[in-house]
């Protein structure tokens, strides 16, 4: 067994390969001669290893350089416009208030599921709503905790469909991804994914 570096079609090194036959002629594409290190980009040329120019390594590099930027780009404006498009569901609710939009939904669900079933049993606790039910009447309002339990769940029924454009923002993520060229990077766009 023989350690041979194996070159691509341009004579660019590809990688080391081991070699087991012995009585037979080696494959073109294999080279017994080991590539100079450090090497940013060997190449076997005219019978000899060289290290590409400064310029050739440029033009090697730029396009996936230029691409890499592309799909950055493409992905932080597909989120931003995903974020746009949710701003009127959001609406100008607080992060500290979103973080507890679970508790809610556990919270009203598990009520829901208990008027539901004729009120038999003992109530679930719901101490979250209870508090914000608390603030949201002070001394003098009328809402009960049955219709904050129905606009907890109106809202969570919104998000959950909302989250089939979740989904859209994820598939055109991995289309940036996946994308080969600029043009294809910069044609995954918000619009382009929501239209299709």
């Amino acid at each position: 067994m023989k350690l041979l570096f194996e070159i691509d079609s341009d004579g660019y090194f590809v990688g080391d390969v081991i070699f087991d036959g012995a009585d037979e002629s080696l494959p073109s594409n294999v080279i017994d001669v080991r590539p100079p290190q450090p090497c940013v980009k060997p190449r076997w040329l005219n019978g000899k290893w060289i290290e590409e120019d400064q310029e050739t390594l440029d033009k090697l590099i730029a396009p996936n350089r230029n691409l890499n930027r592309a799909r950055n780009q493409a992905l932080v404006e597909l989120n931003a416009d995903y974020e746009a498009a949710a701003t009127p569901l959001l609406r100008e609710y607080p992060t500290i208030e979103r973080l507890s939009w679970t508790q809610q939904q556990n919270e009203a669900t598990a009520y829901q599921a208990w008027l539901d079933s004729g009120s038999e049993g003992d109530m679930p606790a719901t101490p979250a709503l209870s508090a914000i039910l608390k603030g949201r009447n002070g001394t003098d309002g009328t809402e009960s905790l049955a219709d904050l339990v129905a606009a907890v769940l109106r809202n969570a029924e919104a998000f959950i469909q909302w989250q089939e454009y979740t989904g859209l923002r994820q598939r055109g993520e991995w289309m940036i991804q996946a994308a080969e060229t600029v043009e294809e990077a910069q044609a995954v766009t918000w619009e382009s994914l929501a239209v299709g």
